[in-house]
């Protein structure tokens, strides 16, 4: 009986030890497919980056707005082609009392943008309206206006389906003059890059978070000090 038993045990024994080996063997034949899979995307996928923006004063509308023409040149510095690329943008709408400054954001406007192949590159152009009264207490208070941008994209390679890309950038407009007209120089204070999962595309941009996930909250209390 012990004999029957101890014969039972090892060939349990062994039975455990044969799918532990299998087992061991599928994951090490998978795991150099997963890793190669992610390697793959991260080598294929698009990614859109700001070249050059240009801006310049325009006239000011008969709503009392301000108009600003910017013209945008982006580059997909990746591998795939992009699909339903679009820009988002908003200014920052400080208001200026005797209790201080404080902030009730515009919403994010979009704009469809042209989808970009691999290392190309393209310009296009959009405008956007400002409150004169706000433009003129932006210039006052920060000496310039600070737009907020994302570029969202997704992929045409079925390897990223499900995956939304964007690129977040604070951008900061400082008035100058050229050829007699009003232009501004337009650099990048803060970007950042993120990945999401099953965006819809009627999702937008939340501009408080986008602010926080710039590092720039400080701008909601219209603390300029640490972009000088």
């Amino acid at each position: 009986m012990a004999k029957q038993k101890l014969q039972k045990k090892a060939k349990s024994g062994n039975n455990a030890q044969g799918k532990n080996r299998v087992l061991s063997g599928i994951v090490l034949a998978l795991l150099p497919m997963v890793c190669g899979f992610y390697a793959y995307q991260y080598f294929m996928r698009p990614e859109i980056n700001i070249v050059k923006v240009d801006a310049e004063y325009s006239r000011e509308t008969k709503d009392n707005n301000t108009r600003i023409n910017l013209s945008f040149d982006i580059k997909n510095d990746g591998k795939s082609k992009t699909k339903e690329l679009v820009i988002y943008s908003t200014f920052l709408n400080w208001t200026v009392d005797k209790s201080g400054v404080k902030v009730a954001p515009y919403d994010f406007t979009y704009t469809d943008v042209p989808d970009l192949i691999e290392g190309k590159e393209n310009v296009f152009a959009l405008y956007k309206d400002i409150n004169s009264d706000v433009f003129v207490e932006y210039i006052n208070m920060a000496d310039g206006l600070y737009l907020l941008v994302i570029l969202r994209w997704q992929s045409d390679n079925i390897a990223f389906l499900g995956r939304t890309f964007e690129n977040h950038a604070l951008l900061f407009l400082k008035p100058g003059m050229r050829d007699n007209k009003m232009i501004f120089d337009v650099r990048v204070v803060e970007q950042k890059y993120l990945t999401k999962w099953f965006l819809k595309k009627s999702d937008k941009p939340d501009v408080m978070q986008t602010i926080k996930d710039l590092s720039a909250s400080r701008l909601l209390y219209g603390d300029t000090s640490r972009f000088d």
